[in-house]
């Protein structure tokens, strides 16, 4: 892999801010890596730390032969922006995201680089991740993939994602820090959405998922940890996002949302995606957007449980309305 030619150069992209605690890890994890040749492009997103520093120092300690490491400031605009950022500014011909508290193990990029050359129909490949996360002072682990059911009986194949986009449409198999893609997929406008701070990934692939091939490797190439905390609130501002991802998507394709997509199957969804969050709302004791979800999943898919999620939310915003108000019950 170390004589792979100039054209396969691959751009490693890692969006910072403030990470100087973690971020040299993830750098170490791609200079470790077993391909070459390699671009890696630290895009600054307005650090007030010593990233700039960290970064510079790590650069001049791993000159090599193949492996080269850009530095990129902007003002703070965000993960997506920064990533966007370097998208424009590589020169590879495929390119990959990590985030700066991720790390990937050492055969990340050759096992990919591999599959691409085995099947150079495909535009773009991810890998399982292994989580850990600890909540509750109790640690756990799991994959992000295998562990929910998104094998070869999902997938539909061993190493290709038939058919990406109905299935994308049911979760985001994909995560972020495990995309290798041709450069050619980020052509003609298809970059992260700035202005979203949630599940714009999400939004990306599906995007991707009509006009290009997805392969995967069911191997945790990639290595997450979390801390659990937050955990409930974040869910709640995704699922809110991911609905608005799914309303614009449905708006902008219409009556041909592509493969075997029916505008039926989109309104299901979105019916579903809104009876959890409403009911999510309802449980935190947040009525009147318990009402508007619940509203929303009765106007995409009528549903008895929706119904009884609504009437019930909307007797507890009433109530307390009214004490809010000083008005007496009994």
């Amino acid at each position: 892999m170390r004589d792979a030619l100039p054209q396969d150069l691959v751009s490693v992209i890692i969006p910072a801010f403030n990470g100087a605690g973690h971020l040299l890890t993830a750098l170490q994890s791609v200079a470790a890596q077993s391909y070459r040749p390699l671009e890696l492009i630290v895009v600054d997103d307005g650090s007030t730390d010593p990233t700039a520093s960290l970064v510079h120092r790590f650069a001049d300690q791993a000159r090599e032969p193949g492996f080269q490491v850009r530095y990129l400031f902007q003002e703070n605009g965000g993960p997506s922006k920064a990533r966007n950022t370097g998208i424009r500014n590589a020169c590879g011909r495929y390119l990959s995201f990590l985030d700066a508290d991720d790390v990937w193990l050492p055969e990340k990029i050759g096992r990919q680089m591999a599959l691409f050359a085995a099947a150079p129909a495909l535009d773009l490949v991810f890998c399982d991740a292994l989580v850990t996360r600890a909540r509750d002072g109790v640690a756990g682990g799991f994959r992000t993939l295998r562990d929910k059911g998104l094998d070869s009986s999902f997938f539909g194949h061993p190493y290709l994602v038939l058919e990406p986009l109905p299935k994308l449409l049911s979760t985001n198999y994909i995560p972020t820090s495990s995309v290798l893609a041709k450069r050619e997929c980020f052509a003609a406008g298809c970059l992260f959405n700035e202005a979203r701070r949630h599940v714009e990934d999400w939004e990306l692939w599906l995007q991707l998922a009509s006009r290009f091939s997805f392969g995967y490797l069911d191997e945790p190439l990639l290595r997450k940890v979390e801390d659990g905390s937050g955990l409930s609130s974040s869910t709640l501002k995704m699922a809110t996002s991911a609905i608005e991802v799914l309303e614009q998507f449905i708006k902008a394709r219409g009556g041909q949302p592509g493969q075997s997509v029916t505008p039926l199957m989109l309104r299901a969804r979105l019916g579903s995606m809104c009876k959890w969050t409403g009911y999510r709302f309802l449980k935190q004791g947040d009525y009147p957007q318990a009402c508007r979800y619940l509203r929303k999943s009765l106007g995409s898919r009528f549903e008895l449980r929706s119904l009884l999620y609504y009437l019930n939310a909307l007797s507890r915003r009433a109530l307390s309305r009214s004490c809010a108000e000083g008005v007496p019950h009994g």
